[in-house]
């Protein structure tokens, strides 16, 4: 037996143990994705097409999208690298232990280049495959590496403008949209009319969300401004789920395309 094999062995053994000895236990085709996404992947040099079935679209995407970032050449390739540090201080390369944090949520814990390391993943099963729908990857001494993230429905609270709809290549400067968590409510104002209606989450997923009951004021204003309007409140209708990426919010429809960005106001300088 290689030492290699004996290596994979051995990690795969903790993490079983670190999966099955906390309060939850982590289910074995989600513990399967893992260690075989890490071992043959991050750690080695395997083509991620080859189990792109276990990645939503969108996680492929910005994979996809990080690598050209870095690259500008050589696609399609992946930033496969965004699930670990990066860093270089020894060979010593490991997954120590899986934690199931939650519903659909996981914290893989990592030993990369000598560095502590987590991986924060949400994982749902599909037609009984695990299917990655987001992570986020952090280690010592530094923040986050700029990804998908999960985020709570609280960190949507308060006011946000409204960058994209559609995401069709259009930037708006003007188009607010404002979360009452508490309350479960929203509103968007685009200049003209007030849009609002629900906010409703569903406990399948973590990143579930969608707004009911839309509704929207009868100003008049310029044709412009109600063709905007029209084409907000049909957005509004398709989404289906939220994320973070950076300090910005992302909402996507059932096919988990993005269909709204959202940043907070700029502060004006004192």
């Amino acid at each position: 037996m290689t030492m290699n094999k004996i290596f994979n062995i051995i990690v795969a053994a903790l993490a079983i143990t670190a999966c099955n000895g906390g309060r939850k236990s982590c289910p074995k085709p989600v513990e399967d994705f893992i260690m075989n996404l890490y071992n043959n992947y991050v750690f080695d040099f395997g083509e991620l097409d080859t189990i792109s079935d276990n990645f939503a679209p969108a996680v492929l995407d910005s994979l996809r999208k990080a690598y050209d970032d870095e690259y500008c050449e050589g696609g399609p390739a992946y930033a496969i690298w965004l699930f670990r540090t990066g860093q270089n201080g020894s060979d010593e390369q490991s997954v120590d232990s899986i934690k199931v944090e939650g519903k659909d949520l996981y914290a893989v814990y990592l030993t990369d280049g000598g560095t502590p390391c987590t991986c924060n993943m949400h994982i749902v099963m599909k037609g009984g495959k695990p299917v990655l729908m987001d992570f986020s990857t952090s280690y010592e001494g530094q923040g986050a590496v700029s990804s998908r993230r999960l985020l709570s429905i609280g960190e949507l609270e308060g006011e946000w403008r409204v960058i994209a709809v559609e995401l069709e290549g259009v930037t708006y400067a003007t188009v607010t949209m404002t979360f009452d968590t508490e309350g479960k409510a929203f509103g968007v104002y685009a200049g003209g009319n007030h849009i609002g209606g629900q906010m409703v989450r569903n406990e399948r997923s973590a990143d579930a969300l969608r707004f009911e009951n839309v509704g929207m004021t009868q100003m008049a204003c310029s044709e412009e401004i109600e063709k905007l309007e029209r084409k907000i409140a049909t957005t509004l209708d398709k989404v289906r789920s939220f994320y973070g990426v950076g300090d910005d919010v992302f909402m996507a429809d059932e096919n988990d395309s993005a269909v709204l960005h959202l940043s907070r106001p700029e502060t004006p300088a004192e």
